[in-house]
């Protein structure tokens, strides 16, 4: 609970809410409009108002607003991101669509002009390699953001902590009406993610296509990564017409708004719950949780701006931050989950004392690296994630046999999986139109599909 507390706070609520904090000052030039001087307090400003204009709606309304604005918000987030795409390619290959798609391959290649030039002077700083394909997704295990490791292992060492085990995603599959619906939620959201490619990865290739001079005269790579975190709402400015660009705007903040609330309900039950309620004497009613739940809940609000104000002032890529404390928060629990999910034989005092030395080998890799005499191949922080949770899958494994084994009850087939239980062939769907195995198959495919289209075809 403690470091749930902290990592939602540090990687979830101040980069999002610094994140609205930036896109609102591209958009509304805060300076000019309020006529600030200082252009740092015309940033602090705008982050102020998003995490307030966010957090608000959060302590007001609870869990049932959060989940009535993703209802509303989805369509549009959906609809708006693809329509950046559409008339991004439509704007860059001069109201061609398909010849917008063909230059955007082209130049994204970086075979010849500018767009060479660019990739040339990132490729050494960003890769250490000689050669760099930048539409491949298998790089060297020596690029900065995402190297091979990372694409295959990311499911395993990040991914099974940020959407199974993350509290403030889980709530929702918690909240649902029956476990049938919990589990086709699961599935849609697969189908969702099935999405980003087109809504996130493509209009960052269109941008490099049409302003391959912004990394080209950069003069580091922090400074290309800076550019990366407004190159949304730069590509939004140039290419989407008025009247389409206020809804894009409205998912965008839609987008903040529902994340700010979904993290900041999550932590105050995690607060409320895990320490208030249980380690008070008094038994607390229902309406007195409610209370200091909001109480927590403002106070998490205003600390989470405060951060936010503070990673503005680091000269650091949104992205980079984000997915480096990814790395670190998230290798002991989901070695200690993805073991005690399938093996029996783990128990409470492996998987505590795992987490816990997870964390010190965590700090130990970041200080050898500081000393400079770390092997390069440890250097993107994604390797550093995978070695982290191949310690702790060892180490769990290792202390399991040696420490005291879980009690029967405390293993059975509600928590440990087994093919044979019927909790797991259960709720699937009474018709085969609607079983999950149709649906989650097919989600299935088209990932594989993606894949191979974007690593081969392309």
């Amino acid at each position: 609970a403690i470091v749930t507390v902290i990592a939602n706070i540090f990687a979830f609520l101040a980069p999002v809410i610094y994140g609205g904090g930036l896109a609102l000052n591209a958009l509304l030039d805060i300076n000019a409009l309020l006529n600030i001087q200082d252009e740092m307090l015309g940033l602090f400003t705008c982050i102020a108002i998003i995490g307030c204009t966010a957090g608000i709606w959060a302590i007001w309304g609870g869990l049932k607003s959060v989940a009535w604005m993703d209802l509303v918000t989805i369509a549009v987030m959906i609809v708006g991101g693809i329509s950046v795409t559409i008339f991004g390619l439509i704007a860059l290959g001069g109201d061609s669509f398909f010849d917008g798609l063909s230059l955007m391959i082209e130049r994204n290649k970086a075979q010849e002009g500018i767009w060479k030039t660019a990739v040339d002077a990132m490729s050494f700083e960003a890769v250490k390699h000689d050669e760099y394909d930048r539409l491949s997704v298998v790089q060297p295990l020596t690029h900065q953001l995402v190297p091979w490791s990372h694409w295959v292992l990311s499911f395993f060492y990040i991914g099974l902590w940020y959407t199974v085990i993350n509290q403030f995603l889980i709530q929702r599959v918690f909240a649902a009406k029956d476990m049938y619906h919990a589990r086709m939620g699961v599935v849609f959201a697969g189908y969702l993610k099935l999405l980003l490619p087109f809504i996130v990865v493509i209009p960052g290739l269109i941008f490099f296509a049409m302003k391959p001079d912004i990394i080209a005269n950069a003069g580091s790579l922090d400074d290309v990564r800076q550019v990366a975190d407004q190159t949304y709402v730069i590509l939004i400015n140039t290419v989407i017409p008025i009247g389409l660009k206020g809804i894009l705007l409205a998912a965008l903040f839609g987008a903040i708004q529902s994340t700010v609330s979904a993290v900041l309900t999550s932590t105050s039950t995690i607060i409320t719950m895990d320490f208030y309620n249980r380690l008070s004497s008094a038994k607390k009613s229902q309406t007195q949780l409610v209370g200091v739940g909001r109480i927590v809940t403002f106070s998490l609000l205003a600390l989470s701006i405060f951060v936010g104000v503070w990673i503005s002032t680091q000269e650091v890529s949104l992205f980079a931050y984000i997915q480096e404390l990814f790395t670190f928060f998230a290798p002991p629990f989901s070695a200690v989950f993805l073991l005690g999910t399938f093996w029996k034989r783990i128990g409470g005092q492996a998987a505590f004392a795992t987490c816990v030395l997870g964390f010190i080998f965590g700090i130990a890799l970041k200080v050898w690296l500081s000393f400079g005499s770390a092997p390069e191949i440890l250097t993107p922080y994604a390797n550093q994630g995978v070695l982290n949770w191949l310690f702790c899958m060892a180490l769990c494994v290792s202390l399991s046999f040696v420490t005291t084994p879980p009690r029967p009850d405390q293993i059975g087939d509600d928590v440990t999986f087994n093919f044979r239980g019927a909790f797991f062939f259960s709720h699937l769907g009474n018709k085969w139109y609607s079983h999950i195995g149709l649906w989650s198959g097919l989600c299935v495919a088209l990932m594989f599909a993606l894949i191979i289209s974007f690593s081969i075809i392309f």
